[in-house]
């Protein structure tokens, strides 16, 4: 664990933070063995005094240098051969980070997890002051304000009050998207409304259990770190009374701070606390899709950024483009900064959607984030019906998915063997319900299955046509 803040003690300061992170993380332990059995903290100040806007957009910037120069590729060479992941957390600002790679050079870590930055007990207001110090640090002019309806007052006061402060600022514009997070496959619709616009994105939703969706949809992979804000309305502290106990006892035993009994039922400590903790479900949630913790390191648990130099243009992927197609992929990176806001809510299962490999997105060593474990447990469940030849069980995108997964394991060689024999059996199975081009395609991964003389180019060529027709 880094602590980053000025080390200037205060009520909010890292002596109180800093122990409500100690005591998640104990209980995350607790209840989380398997992955939270041990941790170590080191404490990391930055100098200085700023405002919390100031503070924390200077933070996201300084975490945003994670991406910078990170143009990784499939390759996982230079990895350490223990599990470990970082939690970064600024208690000041209520800043938290998961990254990857053990070093304690912060910013020279070019591989770690998805980053949670949640903005505990940041005010509306500097929220938007952090999002717009953002997006003039990286040269941005436009990004898409995403509210999530199905939230809620709530969410609609704060996205006014961050339009309003993003009114005032000059050369930063604010587009606003609706989402309605009821309804299916909605966020991917109201992104690939915001991708018209900019690839910056903020979304505003009390539904933390988003940030594990958008994580693990296949299309969404390329972010930016995502951010979200707790507060409460009715709090039964008598439940947690445990807990602001041992917080209080921490910030004594090892911070030399005491805090008042009348300040110990604190909304920010409770907030930095419930926060980590949800972070530590999310990694276990991930963990138990990826298995990416629970092996050796070689065998995954780091994430690279495969792709342009970070960070990316704020232009519209039609902007950017010049011959579409003509291109390896016909997507440019999506940047989402996630601001969910309000109400810690139980996290809900996972939500998938239809896959594509992309050009520029995040490896996790040599397999995607989300896309293997889905489509493995596609593998496993269709396995005996493929060999069968039982037409029904499958769909025709995702007959195409599993031929553009058997390609992508054959080229990354990847330990899953299984799917490499389903070219053959799937082509045949569905190749009378297919278009001329599906089969044309499907015949040219067959062929590829089968010799396995082609160049790493030709794979991919294949596969992108593949995830195009899927």
């Amino acid at each position: 664990m880094i602590i980053a803040g000025s080390g200037s003690p205060n009520s909010l300061g890292y002596e109180t933070m800093g122990s409500a992170y100690d005591v998640a993380i104990n209980k995350a332990g607790e209840l989380y063995p398997d992955i939270f059995r041990s941790f170590a903290v080191t404490r990391h100040f930055t100098s200085g005094k700023f405002s919390c806007a100031d503070a924390t957009g200077e933070t996201i910037v300084a975490l945003g240098e994670l991406f910078a120069q990170s143009t990784g590729n499939f390759s996982s060479g230079g990895q350490l051969g223990e599990r470990e992941f970082r939690v970064v957390l600024s208690p000041e600002d209520d800043i938290t980070v998961i990254t990857s790679l053990a070093t304690l050079g912060l910013l020279d870590d070019k591989r770690r997890f998805p980053t949670v930055l949640p903005f505990g007990g940041i005010s509306y207001n500097n929220l938007g002051l952090a999002i717009i110090a953002v997006v003039r640090r990286y040269g941005w002019s436009t990004f898409n304000l995403v509210c999530d309806t199905a939230s809620g007052i709530g969410v609609e006061v704060a996205c006014g009050i961050v339009r309003q402060t993003v009114l005032a600022a000059r050369n930063v514009n604010a587009v606003s998207i609706p989402l309605d997070s009821n309804t299916d496959a909605a966020i991917e619709t109201a992104l690939q409304s915001c991708s018209t616009r900019s690839s910056v994105t903020v979304l505003a939703t009390i539904f933390p259990e988003l940030y594990v969706t958008i994580l693990m949809t296949d299309s969404l992979q390329q972010i930016l770190p995502f951010a979200f804000s707790l507060t409460f309305g009715n709090i039964n502290w008598t439940a947690v009374s445990g807990e602001v106990t041992q917080i209080a006892e921490r910030s004594r035993s090892n911070y030399n701070l005491t805090i008042p009994s009348n300040m110990q039922r604190n909304i920010a400590q409770l907030g930095t606390f419930e926060s980590a903790l949800i972070l530590t479900q999310t990694v276990l949630q991930l963990n138990s899709e990826t298995k990416s913790l629970s092996t050796p390191m070689t065998q995954g648990s780091s994430i690279r950024w495969f792709g342009v130099t970070f960070p990316p243009s704020d232009k519209p992927n039609s902007d950017r483009r010049s011959n579409e197609r003509e291109t390896v992929t016909a997507v440019i990176a999506t940047v989402i900064v996630a601001a969910i806001i309000l109400l810690l809510t139980s996290f809900s299962i996972w939500r998938t959607s239809k896959t594509k490999y992309y050009n520029q997105t995040w490896i996790l060593d040599s397999e995607r984030l989300g896309w293997i474990p889905l489509e493995t447990q596609i593998c496993q469940e269709h396995h005996q019906q493929l060999l069968q030849g039982i037409r029904s069980a499958f769909d025709i995108p995702t007959a195409l998915r599993l031929c553009c997964l058997s390609l992508f394991l054959k080229k990354t060689a990847a330990p899953l063997e299984a799917p490499g024999k389903f070219v053959p059996q799937i082509l045949a199975i569905v190749k009378p319900d297919l278009k001329p081009e599906q089969a044309a395609v499907l015949e040219q991964a067959r062929d590829m299955m089968q010799d396995g003389g082609q160049s790493p180019d030709d794979i991919r060529a294949v596969i992108l046509k593949l995830a195009d027709l899927a």
